[in-house]
């Protein structure tokens, strides 16, 4: 069961019954953009094909677009622009090309393409990947490898299927079963982003209800030390000020910082009367 060669393959789609249609032959073989590659052929985008959140009755009633940046955790249903009339003894083989698998694109329905296939692939891509993908028509989306039988098969996929070659009719309507998003990323983002802001308001409301109880209590024990204290209680005092302003500005994004920064300061004015109580 050799494989075809980009020779054998470039003949196949240029005969009188190419086994390729629709394919795009501006580049010539041994140009590293030719859609035929040395024993392969490269398959691009035709139509893109978008879940729903509510599963339509027809095909004809999902969006199609041609161009589409494919969200994380998104999937969606791809239709090549190539169409096959593979004679009953040349099959293949379709795989994801590195340069869409390694950005974290998994085309969960590649496999093997019957003797006598006619039409075009259909395959569902979902982004695993940490970045949108966009997807656009004649963009490469897959490859094929033919190979030819040793021998000819009792039936091939056109008996087998008596002829069918409708563009929609075959592998596009299970699209009613994808999400449109497929790991529910959004929705457990939001959720993750609302449990943190929980979470951080909770600290800043703890640590507040803790200044402001200690503050007044040190006060009243710096007022035990006289008027020669008095400088220490004044800058208490605009502190004081600095955290009632920090709690009514408690959804900032500086909060944890600026509360932070008060309680150091506070610690260096208890630094400064236990070393003047030393001194005494």
């Amino acid at each position: 069961m050799p494989f075809l060669s980009d020779v054998e393959i470039n003949s196949l789609i240029n005969s009188s019954e190419p086994i390729i249609k629709d394919i795009d032959l501006s580049q010539s073989i041994g140009n590293i953009n030719s859609r035929i590659q040395p024993c392969s052929v490269d398959l691009s985008v035709g139509l893109i094909f978008l879940p729903s959140a509510e599963p339509k009755e027809k095909l004809e009633d999902y969006p199609r677009v041609e161009r589409y940046s494919l969200p994380v955790g998104a999937s969606v249903r791809i239709e090549t622009k190539e169409a096959f009339h593979l004679p009953n003894d040349i099959g293949g083989i379709a795989v994801a090309p590195a340069r869409v698998s390694r950005r974290g694109i998994l085309i969960s329905d590649t496999g093997h393409i019957d003797p006598g296939f006619k039409g075009k692939i259909r395959l569902t891509l979902i982004n695993f990947g940490n970045s949108d993908f966009l997807l656009e028509k004649n963009h490469t989306i897959a490859t094929v490898l033919l190979f030819r039988l040793n021998s000819k098969p009792e039936s091939d996929w056109s008996s087998l299927t008596n002829n069918v070659d409708t563009p929609y009719s075959h592998g596009l309507d299970d699209i009613k079963y994808l999400a449109a998003d497929l790991l529910s990323v959004e929705k457990r983002a939001t959720h993750a982003a609302s449990k943190e802001a929980k979470r951080a308001l909770g600290e800043a409301g703890w640590r507040y209800a803790l200044f402001t109880v200690f503050i007044p209590i040190l006060l009243g024990i710096l007022g035990a030390y006289g008027l020669e204290q008095l400088v220490f209680a004044q800058r208490l005092a605009k502190i004081e000020g600095q955290l009632e302003k920090t709690n009514e500005d408690a959804t900032s994004n500086e909060t944890s910082k600026a509360i932070e920064r008060i309680s150091d300061r506070m610690y260096l004015i208890e630094r400064s009367i236990l070393l003047r109580d030393e001194e005494e």
